[in-house]
Order: structure tokens, then sequence, then C-alpha cells
């Protein structure tokens, strides 16, 4: 496993190089004034990283799926507290496709479910599906794509070197509604206990944030996608259609 994490690049577990294929039991970050790598612990949770198939860095963890010989398909490794705690088992079932974290949310593309976009969902426990990449009929291996954060676009790199590119601020303030419409929900049901304790809730925000949430219902953001075919991929090159009215979002492909 690798990634970067308070600006330090670290790299964990592993197997053995050329003969060897014994398990690697450290944890090594790259120290960029001595231009060398330095070992920060060794641990025997490290094993359980082997053969990492997609990963990415979550809320400072080194977030995978492994595919090796561990005892565990889905892990996060912390490697400043150098502690480990198994994924839901929902969340590594359904991880199948390329993936992306970005202001700790997590994006695939799930090349076992059509190409849709997902992100995971920590208060379903399950994976909401926020759009749909449909690739061009020259693509070849598709499961060799890249899926990357770069500036404000969340972007899907094809084997073709074609680019599908959704900006990421209209995706994020979907997510934030579809947070705060949980939470409203939430004080809805709890209201059920008497007047008090809603006249107690209307005294712990201004009439500014109640106006503010009255109108997060409001008409739905149209969001451009550009497409970068690459050298192969002909005139159409690939198009990504986010299409979840749960998030609000509707997309028009250029």
């Amino acid at each position: 496993m690798f990634g970067v994490v308070r600006d330090r690049l670290y790299v964990a577990g592993g197997i053995g190089t050329s003969n060897s294929l014994a398990l690697v039991g450290s944890v090594e970050a790259y120290d960029m004034d001595r231009d060398a790598w330095e070992q920060v612990t060794t641990s025997s949770r490290a094993e359980l990283m082997t053969l990492p198939g997609y990963q990415t860095v979550l809320s400072g963890c080194l977030v995978a799926k492994n595919i090796g010989w561990g005892q565990r398909l889905g892990i996060a490794f912390n490697p400043l507290t150098n502690t480990l705690r198994e994924l839901p088992p929902a969340m590594v079932q359904g991880w199948q496709g390329p993936t992306t974290s970005v202001q700790g949310h997590m994006f695939i593309v799930d090349f076992g479910d059509d190409y849709k976009l997902k992100t995971w969902d920590a208060h379903t426990q399950a994976w909401a599906w926020v759009g749909q990449v449909r690739l061009p009929a020259v693509s070849h291996k598709p499961w060799a794509a890249q899926l990357v954060c770069f500036l404000d676009y969340i972007c899907l790199v094809l084997p073709d070197r074609s680019l599908v590119m959704a900006p990421l601020p209209p995706l994020l303030r979907s997510l934030e509604r579809q947070r705060r419409r949980r939470e409203r929900e939430g004080r809805a049901r709890g209201r059920g206990s008497g007047r008090w304790r809603h006249e107690e809730e209307r005294c712990g925000r201004s009439d500014g944030e109640e106006d503010e949430e009255d109108e997060e219902g409001g008409e739905d953001e149209v969001v451009l996608v550009k497409v970068i075919p690459g050298p192969g991929a002909g005139e159409k090159g690939s198009e990504l259609v986010l299409t979840n009215a749960v998030l609000g979002c509707q997309v028009l492909a250029t």
C-alpha cells in the first residue's frame, strides 16, 4: 500500500522483490530532505496488506481492497498511529473499480456495475450511484483506467489517454445537501417528543439558517462534463452522465 498522508509519502506492507515472495512487515516514509526512505515502524499488521488491488487515501488512512492472501479483504491503515481496521463488508464487496478521494468522499467507477460512478455513503453503509460512464467502442482494457482528482475536476483516465472530466463543486454541494437533508429528517423525528423540544431547537439556530435549509430544495444544477478523446478514440470519445435525482444533478455531455 502507498499514499500521501500529511505531505509525506508512505509505503506499507507488500511482498518481497526478485525471487523472494516473503511478506514485508514494515512501514516506510520518504524523506525529501535526505532523498531517502526511512523505516517508520515494523508491525505484523502490515503483513495483511499483501497485494492491494484498488487503493486510496481517506481521512488520513491508507485504504485498500486486498487481492492477496491476507486474512482481510479490505483494510484502512493509519501510518501515523500504526493502527489498522477492517473495512465494512458492503464497502469491500461493491468496490470494483478505480478510486479517488476528495474532501472525505470516496468515489469509484464500478466496472462490475455498468461503469457507474459511485460514492461511499457512511450513513447508509452502501455505495450511492451518482453517475454513469459510457466508454467509446474503441476503448481497450478499461480495467486499467485510473480515477484521479485534478484541480476542481474528477477525471477518468483511460488507457488510450482519453479523459472524462466532471467538475467537483456541484457533486460536493449535492452530497452536502444530502447530508443536511438527513439531519433535518432526524430533527423532525425527534420533534415528536413535544412542543418544548421543538421550541428549544428553534432557539438553537437563526432565521437565516432556517431559510437557507428551505432553499436547498431548489432547481437542479446543470453539470457540464468535458470529454477529451485520446489519439485512438476517434471523434466521439467517452461520456460521463450524472443522472442521480437524489443528488439533484443533471448533466449535459459536451
